[in-house]
């Protein structure tokens, strides 16, 4: 087998654990097949504006100097925990270029020399975040005598796409020469703007074995031997809490929350702002997870756990998607009075119908760098 440089554009960057989770197992998927990888290090200020400490969310804090101060006092000590967390992690862990990218006609004047250029996974070509018009998740800049390849990209698109969408996208579609997509549902969406075949393939953090994620698990001491709900809200936390609330009195467990919010809420026993190898180690040890995150959804699937997704908002057709791949769609819900200890996954079926796609996603991208 000749070994190949690979070049990977994702949003990596985010400070979010799923972001750099389906990073690192994009590429240590690769590297497992005898081939180099470099993570492209590109950070346009729509992705990252919300990281600059002087960033106010909130609009009504902006109408006032006095508000503005508190706000942006009130959210330094969390918003540096976690920029450190996650620097952190990218240092260590991901094969990052050594220039970083702050725009498309950055990318253009770069020299990223690889044999095959990857988009993707996760949200880069998001409908929500404008991801779908930049040029740079569908590899503009990459030379058109390279291969390059869509590997599980998430958009959300609306049905039906706009006009002046669809029109973006079929230009956008031609650059690539492979493509894949992480829901069943964008295919019908995007198949009559390209002539090429779009498969659909699950998310890069299942493409490595559970023995990888273990490996990566980093203890933390004063859980030991503590059985545990685990809340990892993304967003709308209400529903969250509000099950992980009813789980707990059933249960008589303790309720760990995954936040970066300094508010504190009567539902939960421990708030953390874990590293992300102790993300997974949360996830590795809980008894039962409620959350209403993609990944949170697809780390409770990898770590066999007894879990709950949660209705919201922007995330349902993502959750859904997976939950219908694995035979789980029971475990969406609407309301607290869904949870119950008593309702539990048989993992023996869910193994049969992950692996046929965990087996389908593998194949894709080893015949993608044949």
């Amino acid at each position: 087998m000749i070994k190949k440089k690979v070049a990977v554009i994702t949003m990596h960057c985010p400070l979010n654990y799923g972001a750099v989770l389906q990073t690192y197992a994009l590429q240590t998927f690769i590297e497992s097949l005898g081939h180099s990888v470099e993570i492209i290090d590109y950070r346009p200020d729509y992705i990252v504006e919300d990281q600059a400490y002087t960033y106010i969310a909130n609009q009504q804090f902006k109408k006032n100097i006095i508000y503005k101060l508190i706000y942006v006092v009130g959210k330094f000590p969390s918003k540096f925990k976690r920029k450190k967390v996650f620097n952190n992690f990218y240092k260590r862990k991901l094969n990052l270029s050594s220039h970083t990218y702050k725009t498309y006609n950055d990318l253009l004047l770069g020299t990223i020399e690889a044999d095959t250029y990857i988009c993707g996974s996760d949200q880069i070509w998001s409908y929500t975040n404008g991801g779908f018009k930049d040029e740079a998740y569908f590899l503009g800049f990459a030379p058109k005598d390279k291969k390059r390849i869509s590997y599980a990209p998430s958009g959300s698109f609306p049905n039906p796409l706009p006009h002046e969408m669809r029109k973006k996208l079929i230009s956008l579609l031609q650059n690539l020469d492979t493509i894949s997509v992480r829901e069943g549902t964008t295919i019908p969406l995007l198949a009559p703007l390209t002539d090429k075949e779009i498969t659909e393939v699950l998310d890069p953090v299942f493409l490595v074995s559970l023995d990888t994620w273990r490996k990566q698990l980093s203890p933390i001491d004063k859980l030991n031997s503590c059985s545990f709900i685990l809340a990892y809200p993304i967003g709308d936390e209400e529903l969250v809490l509000t099950c992980a609330q009813k789980l707990s009195k059933e249960t008589k467990l303790p309720v760990i929350c995954i936040s970066a919010s300094q508010r504190v809420d009567s539902r939960v026993d421990i708030q953390l702002t874990p590293k992300p190898e102790e993300f997974l180690y949360l996830f590795s040890q809980a008894a039962y997870i409620v959350t209403n995150s993609f990944h949170g959804t697809a780390f409770s699937i990898i770590f066999k756990k007894q879990f709950w997704s949660c209705v919201t908002a922007i995330a349902n057709n993502r959750i859904l998607s997976l939950l219908e791949k694995t035979g789980l769609n029971n475990h969406l819900i609407t309301s607290e009075s869904k949870i119950s200890k008593n309702i539990i996954i048989d993992y023996n079926e869910v193994e049969t119908m992950l692996n046929r796609w965990i087996q389908t996603s593998q194949s894709y991208l080893k015949n993608c760098l044949k």
